[in-house]
Order: structure tokens, then C-alpha cells, then sequence
């Protein structure tokens, strides 16, 4: 399952890189797209709500969820949703620049200022951007223990100055 564009099942070798360009994947892999809106898209799309998926407990081999985490309202339930539907999961969420920083306050206060996420704002409307808004923002300890059988690893984007969570399992 691929949350907004990414999850697959059928035989390929999971210790691979895993490369998310549809074109690229084997032959015998299904994507199935997974959003709380469905677009007009050539691959398969299920409308669901993100803290309670419609499949079965581990229907996929890889669950791979970029950017969303940040975005649900119950990022608990949803954490338990990736776990309980996919064997494996590649998920990325922003980070603030420090990795181990707790004080809610702080974090809020150095997310709000990220210039790359003003600008983000920027280029939607208000309409357009209410469900886009980023309603949590993570370090480490606690997504840690949203998925505590993962390898989390804090990165840096050169291009865009952005950090995030990459979280692996």
C-alpha cells in the first residue's frame, strides 16, 4: 500500500533498495494509492480514513507513507495502522532542526519560522491549505515510540534545507 502514491505486494527482494518509481518496481507488483481524496490517477485508489485502514492485518510487504504522519489527527492510531497493515514501512515526516529538542513550545515556535514551510503556506490559499496543515511536528524520542520496532534517521536535504525523519522497517 502506498499512502499517497506508495505500497506494494508480489515477488521482488525486500533487502533492495527500494526505489518508489512505479515504472521501475517489478512487473508482478500491485500498487494500490491510498488518500482521504480520491484523484484522477492510472493507479488503483482507495478513499479511507488514515486511523482505520480497510485491509486485512499484514495485506502488504511495504507500506511506504512520505509526508503524512505530520498531517492526521491521531498520529498514535495512525502509526498502529502502518504496523498492523504492512510487514514493512518506509514513512518520512519534517524535523525541526534539533533532533532531540521535547519543549512543545519550542518545537512549535522553530517549525512555525521554517522558512521552507512559510512558503509552503504561501503558495495555497487558505481553503486549500486547511487540510494540509501540520498539525504535530516529531522528534525523535517520540516517534521512537510511535514505532518502536523501527529504525529512525535524522536527514538532511541540501537542495531544499529541509530536515526529516526517515523511519525503516
Amino acid at each position: 500500500m502506498f499512502w499517497r502514491g506508495y505500497g506494494f505486494r508480489g515477488r521482488h527482494n525486500l533487502r533492495d533498495p527500494l526505489i518508489v518509481e512505479p515504472w521501475k518496481l517489478p512487473w508482478d507488483c500491485k500498487i494500490i494509492l491510498c488518500d482521504y481524496d480520491v484523484y484522477d490517477h492510472p493507479l488503483p485508489t482507495v478513499q479511507c480514513d488514515a486511523h482505520n485502514l480497510p485491509f486485512q492485518d499484514k495485506s502488504f510487504e511495504m507500506v511506504v507513507s512520505t509526508e503524512v504522519l505530520e498531517h492526521v489527527v491521531g498520529p498514535k492510531k495512525f502509526a498502529n495502522e502502518i504496523r498492523r497493515v504492512g510487514e514493512r514501512y518506509i514513512l518520512t515526516t519534517p524535523a525541526i532542526e534539533d533532533k532531540i529538542l521535547s519543549d512543545e513550545e519550542e518545537s512549535e515556535r522553530l517549525w512555525q519560522n521554517n522558512p521552507w514551510r512559510i512558503n509552503l503556506v504561501k503558495s495555497y490559499s487558505d481553503k486549500e491549505f486547511s487540510h494540509h496543515k501540520h498539525l504535530h511536528i516529531f522528534n525523535e524520542r517520540e516517534l521512537e515510540e510511535l514505532f518502536p520496532d523501527a529504525k529512525i534517521f535524522f536527514c538532511f536535504n541540501r537542495v531544499e534545507n529541509t530536515r526529516f525523519f526517515a523511519i525503516f522497517k
